[in-house]
């Protein structure tokens, strides 16, 4: 029972670790959903992870991540749902309008996202090339990136953050130990 106790908070420990070593970007696509049509709201480059889209049953909207060379990177489908889910005795309209928002990952030659209907219509493009790292003559230096000037700053931030929280939980881990350790010597 004894090694029981000390096997945890390690375990607690090594777990805790694997937080600390993502650093993925992925693309958030806000676009307005409103008459059939689709308008774009936002777009930004964020740390995190795609959703597995894979997974997904088939689903009537679809969007395909574009490179410069016109070559397919990445597709998903998505739903756009307008309908209010409510309780049954409640009269609620369905929508007009909606805003969706679409994460995908980062590619590093990605030139558009192209947003399909179901019934195949192109419904909006939108141009990611200003996170790309090709340059206007569609000639793509993957040595230095065209945005990491943008993110450094809060990559640097995040990375003293990462080892100040390693250090806290590896110095609790220590403690925890080290007063198990205590109990079992005063028995």
């Amino acid at each position: 029972m004894v090694k029981i106790k000390f096997l945890f908070p390690l375990f607690c420990c090594i777990l805790s670790l694997g937080v600390f070593a993502v650093n993925d970007f992925v693309f958030r696509v806000d676009v307005n959903f409103k008459n059939q049509t689709l308008t774009l709201e936002e777009i930004e480059l964020v740390e995190g992870y795609a959703p597995d889209y894979f997974l997904e049953p088939i689903l009537p909207y679809k969007a395909e991540v574009i490179s410069f060379k016109e070559e397919k990177l990445y597709s998903f489908e998505f739903p756009i749902e307008l309908h209010v889910y409510d309780r049954p005795e409640a009269d609620v309209p369905d929508l007009t309008e909606r805003i969706v928002s679409l994460i995908f990952p980062y590619f590093d030659d990605a030139k558009e996202l192209m947003i399909y209907s179901p019934e195949d219509r192109l419904l909006l493009k939108v141009d990611l090339s200003e996170y790309s790292q090709c340059d206007k003559e569609n000639i793509c230096d993957f040595e230095e990136p065209i945005f990491e000037e943008k993110i450094i700053k809060k990559e640097v931030i995040e990375e003293k953050t990462s080892y100040i929280w390693l250090l806290i939980t590896i110095i609790a881990t220590l403690i925890i130990i080290f007063t198990l350790l205590i109990i079992k010597k005063r028995r």
